[in-house]
C-alpha cells in the first residue's frame, strides 16, 4: 500500500477530486484478507504430507519462522507487490480509467493470492495433492468473478467491474505470480539439511 501510494504520487495519479489514487479501498483490503485466507486455510487442515510425524521436534528455542521460510516469504511477497505495482502504473497508460485499474490490481492480487496457496504448501517435503484444496482455489476465483459482475458488490468493493480483456491481465498476472512463487518456494528450500529444518 506504501509502494502504491508512492507509485501514485509519482506519476501523478489523481481521482476526479485531485485526491492521490489509493492502491486498494479499505473495502477492497478486507475482501482479499477474507477471501484468500478462509476457504483455503480450511482446506489446508485435509494436507497430507507422508512422513511428517517420523521427524524430531523442533527445538524449544527455534525461531517462528526459518531462514528459508522468511526467504520464500519475503521473495514471494515482494515479487507479487511489484507485478502488482507494474498494473497500477502501466494501466492507464493505455488509457483505463484509475477506477478500472484498482479494480483490476484488486483482482490480480486476490486470484493471485489463491494461486499462492500452492507454493506456500511447500518446504523441503511435498504435501500430496489436495481435492479439497483445489476446490476452494476454484470457488474462491468463481466468487472474485461474480463479485466484480454483479452490480450491487461490484459496487460494494469500490466499482470492481472491469473490461472483458483485462481479465486476461489479471489471470495472466496471477499464473505468473505462480509460477515465480513455485521458483522461489524450490530456490528457498533448496538445502534444508544443511540450514536445519523447522
Amino acid at each position: 500500500m506504501a509502494a502504491g501510494a508512492i507509485l501514485a504520487f509519482t506519476l501523478d495519479l489523481r481521482d476526479t477530486t485531485g485526491a492521490l489514487m489509493l492502491p486498494l479501498t479499505a473495502a477492497q483490503i478486507l475482501w482479499i484478507n477474507l477471501m484468500t485466507d478462509g476457504v483455503p486455510a480450511l482446506a489446508l487442515a485435509f494436507d497430507r504430507t507422508p512422513e511428517v510425524m517420523q521427524q524430531p521436534p523442533r527445538p524449544a528455542n527455534a525461531p517462528l519462522l526459518d531462514r528459508p521460510s522468511v526467504r520464500y516469504v519475503v521473495a514471494a511477497g515482494g515479487m507479487k507487490a511489484v507485478l502488482a505495482l507494474a498494473v497500477l502504473g502501466v494501466l492507464p497508460l493505455f488509457g483505463y480509467s484509475l477506477d478500472v485499474t484498482r479494480a483490476a490490481a484488486f483482482h490480480f492480487m486476490a486470484v493471485g493470492q489463491l494461486l499462492l496457496t500452492y507454493p506456500s504448501r511447500h518446504t523441503w517435503m511435498r504435501p500430496l495433492p489436495n481435492a479439497y484444496l483445489h476446490a476452494a482455489v476454484i470457488l474462491g476465483v468463481g466468487i472474485q468473478v461474480a463479485a466484480a459482475s454483479l452490480p450491487w458488490t461490484s459496487e460494494l468493493l469500490g466499482r470492481a467491474a472491469i473490461p472483458g480483456e483485462l481479465w486476461g491481465v489479471v489471470f495472466g498476472g496471477a499464473l505468473l505470480a505462480w509460477g515465480l512463487a513455485e521458483t522461489c518456494a524450490r530456490l528457498a528450500w533448496r538445502r534444508p539439511r544443511q540450514e536445519g529444518i523447522g
